[in-house]
């Protein structure tokens, strides 16, 4: 049987890309190596843990992330919403990937009303991290903050909004 094409590292313009993992299984750490590797992504760090994580975006400027929902202690919606609104986020507008093996629509809205970018669906390919990173890179959404939200713009169609909810232009 024929292999799926796996565009190059040249294709995909990802390459040159400073990314952290943040994910307590060390087998999915070791995973994601490997797919890193296939696209030829050179800057990859990892955290088993939030805070950890946290540690070292003091040092490093990510221009991603990568992080599990089901974490211990704190799991990884606990963390988006911490470096989206806290007011000592290293930077609370980078783009976040959620690595999820939960895709029940509860987990998927309380992550995206966390403010992640996107999702990225266990068991995850190295088709389909590119194109979810390349997603989130070159196709960025305007970044919302207000009382209630902070993260990108929600709504990814244009769909004419009516009624109370409806914001001013």
């Amino acid at each position: 049987m024929a292999q799926p094409h796996v565009a190059a590292a040249s294709d995909s313009g990802l390459e040159d890309l400073t990314v952290l993992v943040v994910d307590d299984n060390a087998n999915m750490l070791k995973l994601l190596r490997t797919l890193f590797k296939a696209l030829r992504i050179r800057y990859v760090h990892e955290a088993s843990s939030a805070e950890g994580a946290i540690e070292l975006m003091k040092d490093i400027p990510f221009d991603v992330i990568l992080t599990d929902l089901a974490m211990q202690p704190i799991d990884g919606v606990e963390l988006v919403r911490a470096l989206r609104t806290h007011p000592q986020s290293p930077n609370p507008r980078i783009p976040i990937l959620m690595l999820t093996g939960h895709t029940d629509a509860k987990l998927v809205m309380k992550a995206r009303d966390a403010g992640i970018d996107d999702f990225l669906a266990k068991p995850v390919s190295v088709n389909m991290l590119r194109d979810r990173l390349t997603r989130v890179m070159t196709g960025r959404r305007p970044f919302v903050r207000t009382a209630a939200y902070t993260g990108p713009e929600r709504r990814t169609r244009e769909k004419p909004i009516n009624g109370p909810d409806r914001r001013g232009r």
